[in-house]
C-alpha cells in the first residue's frame, strides 16, 4: 500500500475543516493548524507534499496586516525553507487581490496555485488531487 501524500492546512475556521477538509482524509494524511504559530511548529516537525493555507488569518507579527498574514507567512518562512513546496493558497478574497500581493513580490511561483473559497467541496477535492498529482 501507497503511503498517503501528506498535507498541512492552515485555517482558522473550524466550520471549513468539516466542509471541506474532511473528504480529504480518505486519500491524504491530514494535518490542521489554526493558527502560524502552530503551522511554524509543525513545518520544522514533519515534511508536507502540500500546504493549503488561509490568506486571512491572525499573524504572527502583529505589525503584519490581517489580509495579508498567510501570504506573509508563506514569504517569510515557507518559501524560504521549502522553496519547492507545492501550495494553495485559499481566500475568500478575490483571486485578482491575491495575484496583486504576488505581483509585489516579482510574480506568483509556478508551485503556487490559488483558489477561492467559493467552490463546492468536491470541487476542492478535484483541484486538490490535481496539484498533488502534478509534477
Amino acid at each position: 500500500m501507497a503511503k498517503k501524500k501528506k498535507i498541512l492546512i492552515i485555517e482558522d475556521n473550524p466550520r471549513i475543516y468539516d466542509e471541506f477538509f474532511t473528504s480529504l482524509k480518505q486519500k491524504y494524511d491530514i494535518s490542521v493548524s489554526n493558527s502560524l504559530e502552530s503551522a511554524y511548529r509543525m513545518l520544522g516537525i514533519y515534511h508536507f507534499d502540500l500546504t493549503i493555507i488561509d490568506v486571512m488569518l491572525k499573524p504572527i507579527n502583529p505589525s503584519v496586516n490581517y489580509y495579508r498574514a498567510g501570504f506573509e507567512f508563506y514569504f517569510s518562512h515557507i518559501k524560504l525553507k521549502y522553496p519547492l513546496m507545492r501550495v494553495i493558497f485559499w481566500s475568500s478574497l478575490m483571486e485578482d487581490t491575491i495575484n496583486i500581493f504576488f505581483m509585489e513580490k516579482g510574480g506568483v511561483p509556478p508551485n503556487v496555485h490559488i483558489v477561492s473559497k467559493n467552490l463546492y467541496p468536491n470541487e476542492f477535492k478535484y483541484f486538490v488531487d490535481s496539484i498533488i498529482s502534478s509534477k
